[in-house]
């Protein structure tokens, strides 16, 4: 009897821990989550991406949404950056994305928070590199995919049951080699979507996402080194946008002037230089005519068109030297440019398509991501979509 005693009592003790633990990490992260800072929106650390209860609670009537991949947070801080112009109440940034947040992935995101954004406009920034012949790769998916987001795109019912069904569906393909996973997408569906399983199904499920909370919040608490980030002001300036494309031009002739690739000079040095021969002519293989991609793009649209949101796309520049250089041909570029606004307007959306400009200098920071005239271009549009037609 003691001992059965004793193990409730250390079964009560453990469990009033570990809400304790959740208590205190939650308080934590709400300091950071107020009406005045930008410190959960610009704060790039994955764990933010995965977390519905982060993005939501800072997504507010002058917060624009704007999905996308690492292209959202290199050259952060920079003044030409859109975190340092777009430090204010009365507009602001929630970038949503890192490295292989690819479209799938962000469909699942959207789904999930989408009833949230509150002005019902929306970016979604693209990528070129994303397009070739494989889209994205299986083991990527698995370690970028939210159990959150996947619950809750797949328990929202302002989703046709059709489209939540493409949804996991892609993600079961995906797992395919990943019996752990597969298994619990297949759960998801036959619970979530058939209405099938049973009460362990269910038990199972929650625990899932309850779990993912948890880790998320923690990851998030422990690892993003949060600093509080309070606005610049409450009013966005009016920016001479002219001018601050001279100075970002100013900026980049002398941070680029060590390599004929107009990269910066220090990214250069330490990721490229040494590794020249070895790139040359090395991807004339990939194909960027046909792809998985495209239609894991079209979902992700599909998915807004069924949330009733306004969106704008961005297609930055690639560098086009540097692209040359390892064997990817200009035609390539040219079909991928045409497939994607094809698609975009095919819902009835628009795009700001800076591809033209991808032999143009001081757009790249390095061989893939936009910089310094790219993002003052971009800044510029993104702040344009948001006031039009937006009586905030």
């Amino acid at each position: 009897m003691k001992k059965i005693k004793a193990f409730l009592l250390a079964f009560v003790l453990s469990i009033v821990t570990v809400v304790l633990i959740v208590m205190s990490i939650k308080i934590h992260n709400e300091q950071f989550t107020t009406d005045e800072n930008n410190t959960v929106r610009y704060n790039f650390n994955y764990a933010k991406f995965k977390n519905r209860e982060l993005l939501e609670k800072n997504i507010d009537k002058d917060t624009l949404v704007v999905l996308g991949s690492s292209e959202l947070s290199v050259g952060f801080n920079e003044p030409y950056h859109y975190t340092s112009l777009f430090n204010y109440r009365d507009f602001h940034i929630m970038p949503i994305g890192g490295g292989n947040f690819q479209n799938i992935i962000q469909a699942f995101t959207l789904g999930s928070i989408g009833d949230s954004i509150v002005n019902k406009k929306l970016v979604i920034s693209e990528s070129f590199g994303w397009f070739d012949q494989y889209g994205i790769d299986p083991k990527a998916f698995i370690s970028r995919i939210s159990t959150e987001h996947m619950y809750y795109a797949l328990k929202n019912e302002n989703l046709k049951l059709e489209t939540r069904t493409k949804l996991i569906d892609r993600a079961i393909e995906l797992a395919k080699d990943n019996t752990v996973m597969k298994e619990r997408f297949e759960r998801f569906k036959r619970v979530l979507l058939e209405g099938k399983g049973n009460v362990y199904d269910e038990f199972l499920i929650k625990m899932d996402v309850e779990k993912s909370d948890l880790i998320n919040e923690t990851r998030f608490s422990i690892y993003s080194q949060v600093k509080l980030r309070p606005y610049s002001g409450d009013v966005t300036p009016d920016y001479n946008w002219e001018e601050l494309l001279k100075s970002a031009e100013a900026d980049a002739k002398e941070r680029t002037n060590n390599n004929e690739f107009g990269i910066e000079n220090e990214t250069f040095n330490k990721n490229i230089k040494n590794n020249m021969e070895k790139r040359k002519g090395k991807d004339y293989f990939y194909k960027y005519s046909d792809s998985p991609e495209y239609s894991d793009f079209e979902l992700l649209l599909e998915i807004a068109k069924e949330l009733g949101l306004e969106v704008r796309v961005i297609n930055f520049p690639i560098n086009g030297k540097w692209n040359d250089y390892i064997g990817v041909d200009a035609e390539q570029r040219r079909i991928y440019r045409e497939k994607l606004t094809n698609i975009v307007q095919s819902y009835g959306y628009t795009i700001f398509d800076l591809g033209d400009k991808e032999y143009e200098p001081y757009y790249m920071y390095d061989t893939v991501h936009p910089g310094w005239k790219a993002w003052i271009e971009a800044s510029r549009d993104l702040y344009q979509f948001f006031k039009q037609n937006n009586s905030n």
